[in-house]
Parts: C-alpha cells; sequence; structure tokens
C-alpha cells in the first residue's frame, strides 16, 4: 500500500509498521508458492489480509491527516495520482511481460483496465482475470484510489458528525452482505467491502487529535487492555495491532517507551522498510514470479522443515526485493511526487 506520510507529518510508528506490514504480505505470499501443506490456523494466523486490512485503517488515518492541511480536492486528487500511478505503472509494465501474465486470457483488456486504477470495480463475472492475473497485489491499490476519490467528502462529514456517514457505512456493509457482493470478486477490490476499515482509520484519527491537543498521559495498562478487550470481542487480528500501533503514539509511557528506542538501528531499518513499502508492495510479486521456477518449483531448499522454507525463500528474495523497491522508490516514487507537488503549487 502507498506511503503518505511525509516528512512533516511523520509518525515513526506507523512508518515502521508499514514496513513490518509489508514483509508479513511477502512471507504470506511466499507461502502461496509453496506446494507444502500447512495446518489452518498458521493459514490463518500467517494470512496476508490481516497485514492489508491494518494497511487500509492506517490509510483512512494518515490521509485525514492529510486532509487538514490541503481543503482543495483537486490539488488533494492530483498529488494522490502522482504519488500512486508512476511506481504501479512501472510495475505493471514488468509483470505484463511476465510469462504467467501472457498466457492470460484477456491480457489486453486486462492491462489497460489495470492503468485507470480502477479495475477494482469491475467484477471477475465480466472480465476474467481482472484482479488475479496481471499483478494480483494491485486489487488494493484500486480500493486504494476508490477512498481517495471519496476521502475528502467522508473525512469533513465525519468531522461535521454528520448522521448520513454512519448510515452510508451501515448501508455499505448491509449491502454487500445481502447481496453476497463479496462473491462477484475474487479479491474485496470494491470500496463498499472495505469501506468500514477506512472509516476505523477516519475515526482513529479525530480521536487521537483531540487526545493529543490534551494534556492526558494514557498509561501503557490502559492501552494492553483496550488491545486485549478488542482481540476478545471482535476475534480481528487486524484491529488488535492497530489498537496497540495507535496507543504507541498517544500521549503517555508506551510512546515515551517507543520514542526512547526512535534512534535504535532496528527502529531506523523498520522505517526504512516502511518507506519504500509502497514499491515493496507491488514489485514483490513479479520477483516471486521470476524466482518460483529456479527456486520454489524445484524445490531447492536447505530444510525439510515447511516452516523454516518459508524463512529460508525470505532471506532469498529480501535483497532482490529490497533492491528493485530502493530503485523504483528514488528513481520513480520521489521524483513524481515533487513533480506532482511542483504543479499543485504552480496552479494554486
Amino acid at each position: 500500500m502507498e506511503n503518505s506520510l511525509s516528512k512533516n507529518t511523520r509518525i515513526w510508528q506507523f512508518e515502521a509498521l508499514r514496513g513490518f506490514l509489508c514483509w508479513w504480505v511477502v512471507a504470506d505470499h511466499i507461502r502461496i508458492f509453496l506446494p507444502d501443506t500447512f495446518p489452518e490456523v498458521f493459514i490463518q494466523a500467517i494470512w496476508g489480509g490481516h497485514a492489508v486490512n491494518v494497511f487500509i485503517i492506517l490509510s483512512g488515518f494518515v490521509i485525514s491527516l492529510l486532509l487538514e492541511r490541503e481543503t482543495n480536492w483537486i490539488s488533494f486528487i492530483k498529488g494522490r495520482f502522482f504519488r500512486l500511478w508512476p511506481a504501479f505503472v512501472v510495475c505493471i509494465l514488468i509483470a505484463s511481460i511476465l510469462p504467467k501474465y501472457l498466457n492470460s486470457n484477456n491480457p489486453p483488456l486486462v492491462f489497460l483496465s489495470n492503468l485507470t486504477m480502477l479495475h477494482g470495480i469491475i467484477p471477475e463475472s465480466l472480465l476474467p482475470g481482472i484482479s488475479s492475473s496481471l499483478l494480483p497485489p494491485s486489487w488494493s491499490i484500486s480500493l486504494e484510489w476508490q477512498f481517495y476519490l471519496v476521502a475528502p467528502f467522508l473525512f469533513i462529514a465525519i468531522k461535521s458528525q454528520k448522521v448520513w456517514v454512519i448510515l452510508l457505512l451501515i448501508a455499505c456493509m448491509a449491502i454487500s452482505r445481502l447481496t453476497n457482493l463479496e462473491h462477484a470478486f475474487i479479491f474485496p477490490s470494491f470500496l463498499p467491502l472495505k469501506l468500514h476499515y477506512f472509516f476505523i482509520g477516519i475515526l482513529s484519527y479525530v480521536s487521537w487529535n483531540k487526545l493529543k491537543k490534551t494534556n492526558i498521559n494514557i498509561s501503557i495498562w490502559i492501552i494492553l487492555l483496550t488491545a486485549l478487550l478488542v482481540a476478545a470481542f471482535t476475534k480481528n487480528i487486524s484491529l488488535t495491532i492497530w489498537t496497540f500501533a495507535l496507543g504507541s503514539t498517544l500521549p503517555g509511557h508506551l510512546n515515551h517507551f517507543a520514542t526512547k528506542y526512535e534512534s535504535t538501528r532496528i527502529v531506523k531499518a523498520s522505517c526504512f522498510l516502511g518507506k519504500i513499502s509502497y514499491s515493496t508492495y507491488l514489485i514483490h510479486w513479479p520477483l516471486l514470479i521470476l524466482f518460483y521456477s529456479p527456486f520454489i518449483q524445484k524445490e531447492i531448499r536447505i530444510f525439510t522443515n515447511p516452516y523454516l522454507t518459508i524463512a529460508q525463500y525470505l532471506i532469498i528474495v529480501f535483497l532482490p526485493i529490497i533492491s528493485a523497491s530502493f530503485i523504483i522508490y528514488n528513481w520513480i516514487e520521489k521524483p513524481f511526487n515533487r513533480y506532482g507537488k511542483r504543479r499543485i503549487t504552480r496552479h494554486d
């Protein structure tokens, strides 16, 4: 998912969290490639969907943070477009030359649909392979783009405590459940299917912003208890992780403890992984495809234990993925982000 924090809005806990979440997704995708059979409990625990849900909540939070400063809808959309699209297109082009993609049923139409970043609204029944045959992780980028298009209106309405926003959320959830809308998509790439997670992110920001303005110090025990209650009542791993991550940024003992270790190497490394996480999220799939044939398909492994095999392949692909992500971040993401900002400043 996209890295939206600028230097002025940097919350290092979230940046480090983004790096962890991204590599969680990579690890789960390696598991998918392996021929080994894993216990259902392990599959559910390592499932990358948990990480993506936290990404979505984080996106709702960070975009709300940005919208406090950017009130012009067109400028906001321009900025988000130049943040997402250039790196996205580069990775789509790389994926399009892979043999797996060339064997797809509808390569030209799938390719063109993906370029719009709105391919997530098209059900698989209308265009088979729209979200899965080219660059599977791109479904969440389409979801993100859909959110950006409506985020300013949702944020303003929530801050104004408009009742219709709550009704809209309930309606979206009800429609998706009653109509079995999720069954029309391989991935939950249509905004109504994940709107509640973005909504949680926006509400988290509004609450966080109010608490930051007070002199209240939140005890670490309160944060831990809240996270445990969320885990017990919702049984949702994503919400539990988010509760603890958000709590670490609030004034109090946990934030003081976290800030104390901000300059350590492991935190700096995690923040670096978070900084390039959008490129990592996009490019890791094509690289896993390339490594699939010589390593995974031929079952070249050091360990017979399947869990250690996941770790083995993580080590093998780590350097190539980091290198490719670093190049895309520095040569594509950053230059086009600066270009977008210049265009916005020029027209404003």
